[in-house]
């Protein structure tokens, strides 16, 4: 099954329809504000649910690399 295909399934996990969620209703926010966003959910959790389901925006999702490396709105301690 491609991961195009995956992304058309409902999620399998509560905790994955939330990331989904929050991620939907803030598209600019970094991989780590939507784990905050989410009890029980870690940036590295976030990064597989939006890499097998896509991103709800429709937009890329940077990667939990990039979220390290790159700063966000040049506020500290914020990253993509």
């Amino acid at each position: 099954m491609s991961r195009a295909d995956r992304s058309r399934e409902k999620p399998r996990a509560m905790i994955h329809r939330r990331i989904l969620d929050v991620a939907a209703s803030d598209p600019e926010a970094s991989l780590a504000a939507i784990a905050d966003e989410v009890s029980g959910a870690s940036t590295d959790l976030v990064d597989r649910v939006l890499d097998e389901y896509g991103c709800p925006a429709g937009e890329p999702i940077p990667t939990f690399r990039t979220t390290l490396t790159t700063k966000r709105h040049g506020g500290p301690g914020r990253v993509r």
